[in-house]
């Protein structure tokens, strides 16, 4: 699967803006409110997709070089921002595949029409990847995404978030998964209703890295803060610093010399807004920090991110 950002950044980007999205609107904002202040500092350009694995030699961690001179007041309207950008792109891509599901009951599942609007599912968001139509089976019969023809006929009825969408017959967004694609990606399903039965299920992944990575981008644009996304069950769907991302702070070994750290990590997964301080020691040194840590939440249909931004106070 092509990768937004991975191949052609300059083409993502201006498709991004195109769109009608809280991301382009606020790069617009920013950007101009760069340059009538005099665009005499370089900062990050809001939008830029982030590489996948960027070069943690010669960028210095967040986790450890961020200003104590910020108030937990800044903190917390980084923590708005960052939940409103990404709660704003969340409803884009709900809106958009609730009207995609309605149009499905319409034409039926294999239909000139249905085809053509599965592989105009993607338009929605740049976030969105690898939209597929599964039957109550939850076998894949039809793609939108020209990379992957061979995934028709797949079998996904081991995926829990699925039998839920079967079982509710209400959209459900899954955790992180590796998907048919071979990708970690978080899947969002939606039913296709005729008469109050389920006859099918639209189902898209969005590539988390990339909707956070802007995200952060655009809500903390001068790299005051620590900012990650965190499951409930403890595990890192993304961190500025990429050697947190993917780990799970509950059984990584990596942090067993922060208890604390992961301490306040089960009260963030159990409380879905709140503040907190933890002690967190340089993976390169012997130096602790007394980090205090602001969290909320957002997502959609059940699924649920901790939102966290973190600075430190001494």
């Amino acid at each position: 699967m092509k990768i937004l950002g991975k191949t052609n950044k300059d083409e993502n980007i201006m498709n991004i803006a195109s769109k009608n999205s809280i991301l382009s609107l606020v790069i617009v904002l920013m950007i101009a409110g760069t340059c009538i202040q005099g665009c005499t500092e370089q900062k990050p350009v809001p939008g830029t997709i982030i590489d996948e694995q960027p070069d943690t030699q010669n960028i210095p961690s967040p986790s450890y070089t961020t200003n104590p001179g910020y108030t937990l007041d800044d903190a917390r309207s980084v923590n708005q921002a960052l939940l409103d950008t990404i709660q704003h792109e969340l409803d884009i891509i709900d809106t958009g595949l609730s009207n995609d599901t309605a149009a499905l009951a319409k034409t039926g599942l294999l239909s000139e029409q249905s085809l053509g609007l599965i592989r105009g599912v993607k338009n929605h968001s740049p976030y969105i990847q690898s939209p597929v139509l599964l039957d109550t089976n939850l076998k894949i019969i039809a793609v939108g995404s020209e990379e992957y023809p061979d995934i028709i006929g797949s079998d996904l009825s081991d995926q829990p978030h699925l039998n839920e969408v079967l079982r509710l017959k209400n959209p459900v967004m899954g955790n992180l998964t590796s998907t048919v694609e071979g990708i970690p990606a978080i899947p969002v399903s939606y039913p296709i209703l005729v008469n109050g039965s389920v006859t099918g299920i639209l189902s898209i992944l969005i590539e988390q890295k990339e909707i956070f990575a802007d995200a952060i981008l655009i809500s903390d644009r001068e790299n005051r803060f620590e900012e990650f996304i965190m499951q409930p069950d403890g595990l890192i769907l993304y961190d500025k610093d990429s050697i947190h991302t993917g780990k799970n702070i509950h059984t990584e070994p990596l942090y067993a010399k922060n208890p604390s750290f992961k301490e306040i990590a089960y009260r963030i997964g159990d409380e879905r807004t709140g503040t907190g301080t933890y002690q967190m020691q340089n993976i390169s040194s012997t130096n602790i920090f007394t980090k205090e840590a602001i969290w909320n939440t957002t997502g959609i249909h059940g699924g649920e991110w901790r939102v966290v931004v973190s600075r430190i106070t001494t």
